[in-house]
């Protein structure tokens, strides 16, 4: 199924030792829903010069560390040509299962003889889903995916209040770019105590577009009706 889709909200969870992006917005037709996309973590190894790249692939690729119930290891290694402080550099994207865990894989392979730094492998991982796959907040994108079932992923759509949930298949961004204008309310709780929970509530005001209200229990003579 294919749709237009803005993304609002970006969350994260693991299934059967996977990370996935859950990303929930409004379709074109109002509606709100959840696309699921899959993610491979991963982070950034540059590279000394004339350091032997293969072989240190070689050994990156057989790394792995446990932490509690898992064991995540290097699912493969990427050996490209980058710019790093505007200079050319031979660098290896590493690829792992779990993204919690980059840390300690870059810690694991931090002496071996060859690199010179680590980079990315402690980024947030929806800053480096948004960075890589473009996927960028109040900006429509073309969805095509596939209707989640509510027992899918251990039923994540289960009490989330959406029109519907998708299982992405491919997300790009419209190259005719759309105007989203998001529903916004501000509020302000005023009270008769500091401490949060305690004292009596002596007004809520609301701001937003079509709406300033102000409620309260106590009366007033320059209040508008």
């Amino acid at each position: 199924m294919k749709f237009e889709f803005v993304p609002i909200d970006y969350d994260y969870f693991d299934f059967d030792g996977k990370n996935y992006i859950k990303l929930i917005g409004r379709n074109n037709k109002g509606l709100k829903v959840c696309v699921i996309d899959s993610y491979e973590p991963n982070f950034w190894i540059v590279l000394k010069k004339d350091a032997d790249a293969t072989s240190i692939a070689k050994l990156i690729n057989k790394v792995e560390t446990k932490k509690a119930s898992r064991t995540t290891k290097v699912l493969r290694t990427e050996i490209l040509d980058k710019k790093y402080l505007g200079k050319d550099v031979k660098a290896i994207r590493v690829f792992v299962t779990n993204h919690k865990d980059a840390h300690d894989i870059a810690s694991e392979i931090g002496d071996i003889d060859g690199i010179e730094k680590r980079r990315e492998y402690d980024l947030p991982i929806i800053t480096k889903y948004i960075k890589e796959k473009n996927v960028e907040p109040l900006k429509w994108h073309n969805v095509d995916g596939d209707v989640l079932e509510y027992d899918e992923f251990g039923g994540i759509s289960e009490g989330l209040n959406l029109d519907a949930c998708f299982l992405a298949k491919d997300i790009k961004i419209l190259k005719k770019e759309k105007e989203f204008t998001p529903k916004t309310l501000a509020y302000d709780i005023e009270t008769t105590g500091r401490d949060i929970g305690k004292g009596e509530v002596l007004m809520i005001s609301l701001y937003g577009n079509k709406i300033k209200k102000v409620f309260t229990w106590k009366g007033s003579k320059n209040t508008e009706k």
